[in-house]
């Protein structure tokens, strides 16, 4: 610490600017350039104009030579076309210079500043996979690695079969080891978000070209949401009323029992599928003049009748 920073004068904030941009910004990543230098700082922004309907690749340059008087340049805008579905990704490229990925719900670009700056609407793109054989309720996260060969053409591969994957992802680390042959491996780290599922944090190798190639699930982080519906049920036994709620969808769709004092349970049947539990009720049903306390989970595609059976 310096005279003019300390824990009572802490501002590492040098300098400071404004840009004007109309519209809503949706995504801002900052760009590898060709050198460190802080005389050109490059920033793509997608911008969403709601007066013309239309989106926006936005790219700056600033000039930080003089960190308390910053010069910036807007030095390119390439406007979407009006039939580009939402973008939800921009990945700036670790190992292109100025090069970064526009990720919509159909399609990748590939893009570089140079192409914002010359209007060139012809870049590079490519078709998300999908699969389209399995039903909508029960779409599984697919992990894929993407090549860019000669900034031309993109290669899909899948590498794994994981729970569905929400728009948060990134690398932690990377191990190498060392078989006893002597043969040398690379294992990428990744933690990932789950999209109304548990989250994960997996290893993967990082020369895995098919799906037939194991990954490893070092850690997983409950995720009860989203909340779909919930009943209040009177438990005599215990002195004190439960929460029974249905979370979660597609692999990790599960009623839970939510007690004071008393670590959230999962209630599950063998055999069944709980994809997208959507509604709960307590109800109690007379069998042999015995009244049972019930629950109706209601799923996208069934409905099914739990009952009490001794103290579970």
């Amino acid at each position: 610490m310096n005279d003019t920073m300390s824990r009572s004068n802490f501002s590492p904030v040098m300098g400071r600017g404004s840009i004007s941009e109309d519209g809503i910004l949706w995504q801002m990543e900052f760009l590898l350039t060709q050198t460190p230098s802080p005389t050109r700082i490059v920033m793509a922004l997608i911008v969403y104009s709601d007066i013309d309907k239309l989106c926006r690749v936005v790219v700056y340059a600033f000039n930080a030579t003089d960190p308390r008087r910053i010069a910036y340049e807007r030095i390119g805008r390439l406007p979407l076309e009006r039939n580009t579905p939402l973008p939800v990704l921009l990945i700036s490229l670790k190992y292109l210079p100025e090069a970064f990925l526009v990720v919509t719900e159909s399609h990748l670009c590939l893009l570089t500043s140079e192409d914002t700056v010359c209007g060139n609407v012809q870049y590079p793109t490519s078709l998300i996979p999908r699969d389209t054989g399995r039903s909508i309720w029960s779409e599984e996260g697919h992990l894929y690695r993407i090549d860019i060969h000669e900034f031309e053409t993109v290669q899909w591969t899948l590498v794994a079969n994981v729970n569905p994957i929400g728009q948060s992802m990134c690398i932690l680390n990377t191990v190498i080891r060392e078989n006893t042959d002597g043969i040398t491996r690379m294992f990428d780290t990744l933690l990932y978000a789950g999209e109304g599922a548990d989250s994960q944090i997996i290893e993967v190798e990082r020369s895995s070209f098919t799906c037939s190639q194991e990954f490893k699930v070092l850690q997983s982080f409950i995720n009860r949401a989203p909340l779909h519906d919930f009943q209040i049920v009177s438990d005599d036994a215990e002195r004190q009323d439960k929460i029974i709620a249905c979370t979660g969808q597609t692999q990790s769709g599960v009623v839970n029992v939510i007690r004071q004092g008393y670590q959230t349970t999962l209630i599950s049947v063998p055999n069944t599928d709980w994809d997208l539990v959507t509604k709960v009720w307590s109800v109690q049903l007379q069998i042999y003049s015995v009244m049972l306390p019930c629950l109706v989970v209601s799923f996208i595609d069934r409905t099914s009748i739990l009952c009490l059976k001794g103290k579970r």
